[in-house]
């Protein structure tokens, strides 16, 4: 009897294992998305920053803003990081996102060269 309930209590740890991470809001369409893209293995850990199945999205057309995923915190988002992809030249503006500069100033960097400093100042 005893080694039955030792069984049983397995078998109710082993199926409520899942449940632990419930808090974290992770549906079966984050799933999908995770599993398309290896390269973002924290970002399911990371949920509490807001990171959904289209930022993994975003995140898989461009390679190059890898720490965009940690640094969800900064608000950067899908429309930005295809911003990003248009304009190598400010590879610094995704650390930089404190200082609020979104798509549109981006665009406006793009259309002005003389102007290289603005994003730094």
């Amino acid at each position: 009897m005893k080694l039955f309930i030792t069984i049983v209590a397995t078998a109710a740890l082993a199926l409520a294992a899942p449940t632990k991470h419930m808090e974290r809001n992770i549906d079966s369409s984050e799933v999908a998305a995770y599993q398309t893209d290896t390269s973002v293995a924290g970002w399911a850990e990371n949920k509490r920053r807001n990171i959904d199945s289209s930022e993994v999205a975003a995140y898989q057309t461009d390679t190059s803003v890898a720490g965009w995923a940690e640094n969800k915190k900064r608000n950067i988002d899908s429309s930005e990081v295809a911003a990003y992809q248009t304009d190598t030249s400010v590879a610094g503006w995704a650390e930089n996102k404190k200082r609020n500069i979104d798509s549109s100033e981006v665009a406006a960097y793009q259309t002005d060269a003389s102007v290289a400093g603005w994003a730094e100042n």
